[in-house]
C-alpha cells in the first residue's frame, strides 16, 4: 500500500511540503525502535504520516505526540477545544488512533505522561524554537543513529506587517527560525547531531549522534538567546499562509477526510 504525500498534506492541512511527509513516513517505517516524540503536532499530517510508517512496519510502537494547541498559529483555528478536535478526526480518518498518544500540554507537563523507560528511535521537534527544552527533555532517550527531524531552521529574522494604526504599522518580529538555526550549529559543534540535509531551506534531517545533552555547556545555550538582541531582518509582505490553510479546511470537510484516509 502506497503512502500518498500530497494527499496527506490536502487531508491534514500540513504545512510542510509533501517530500517531507514522505520522507518522516519512511523513517518511521525503518526506525530501530517503533517509538518516536514529537513536540509541535499542529494538526497532525507529520503525527498520521509517521504513525502510518509504525503501522507499515508492524512491529506495534507509538508516536507520542506533543501539542497545548493554544496560543501562536492555532489561535487562527479556533479554541483548544476546536482544534483538538481536528487534530483527533485526523487522527482517526487514517486508523491510526492505536499507534498515536496525543498530549494537549507544553512539554515540561507532557513529559511526566510518558512512560519513563521509553527510548525513542526517532525525534521529531516543530514547537516554538526552543530546542534546548526539547533536547534537555527528550535527546538522550534517543537511540544512537535514530533519525532527528528539526523544522523552522533558518539563519534570517522574519519580519511581518501587522495592523495598521493612522500613523504607524505593527510589525511581528520572529526569531524561532533563526533561534532553531543557532542551536543547530550549536548542537552539531559538541557532536550531537550529525551534518544531516537541509529540505527547502527550512527543514533539517539527519540523526544522533553518541554524545548527550550534557555535554553542552549552559554557558553556550545562555549565549545563543544573547545573540538574539541585536538581528538583522528584511520587511516584507508574507502571504497568510494560515488563512489560506483555514479555508482549506472549510473547502475540504471532514466526511472527505476519511475517504482520502481509506487511500492508505
Amino acid at each position: 500500500m502506497s503512502f500518498d504525500a500530497k494527499a496527506m498534506k490536502v487531508a491534514c492541512n500540513g504545512m510542510l511540503e509533501p517530500e517531507m511527509y514522505a520522507r518522516m513516513y519512511d523513517a518511521a517505517r525503518n526506525a530501530s525502535v517503533p517509538y518516536i516524540i514529537e513536540v509541535g503536532t499542529a494538526h497532525a499530517c507529520g503525527t498520521v504520516s509517521l504513525a502510518l510508517g509504525l503501522k507499515a512496519q508492524g512491529r506495534g510502537g507509538q508516536v507520542y505526540s506533543i501539542d497545548r494547541i493554544s496560543g501562536g498559529s492555532r489561535d487562527a483555528f479556533g479554541t483548544f477545544d476546536q482544534n483538538n478536535n481536528i487534530i483527533m478526526d485526523n487522527i482517526r480518518a487514517f486508523g491510526v488512533e492505536d499507534y498515536v498518544t496525543f498530549i494537549p500540554k507544553d512539554a515540561e507537563a507532557a513529559n511526566a505522561d510518558i512512560p519513563a523507560e521509553t527510548e525513542f528511535g526517532m525525534m521529531v521537534l516543530d514547537a516554538d524554537g526552543r530546542l534546548d527544552r526539547d533536547f534537555g527533555l527528550f535527546f538522550d532517550r534517543v537511540v544512537a543513529q535514530g533519525t532527528v527531524i528539526l523544522d523552522d531552521i533558518h539563519n534570517v529574522t522574519r519580519m511581518k506587517l501587522g495592523k495598521r494604526g493612522l500613523a504607524q504599522h505593527q510589525v511581528k518580529v520572529d526569531q524561532k527560525h533563526l533561534l532553531g538555526y543557532l542551536f543547530l550549529e550549536l548542537f552539531k559543534k559538541h557532536g550531537l547531531l550529525s551534518d544531516g540535509e537541509v529540505f527547502r531551506g527550512f527543514t533539517w534531517m539527519g540523526q544522533k549522534n553518541a554524545s548527550d545533552y550534557a555535554q553542552v555547556p549552559a554557558c553556550e545555550i545562555l549565549e545563543v538567546y544573547r545573540s538574539l538582541v541585536f538581528t538583522d531582518g528584511t520587511l516584507k509582505l508574507v502571504p497568510q499562509r494560515k488563512a489560506l490553510a483555514k479555508l482549506s479546511r472549510m473547502i475540504l470537510p471532514a466526511v472527505q477526510y476519511k475517504k482520502l484516509g481509506e487511500k492508505f
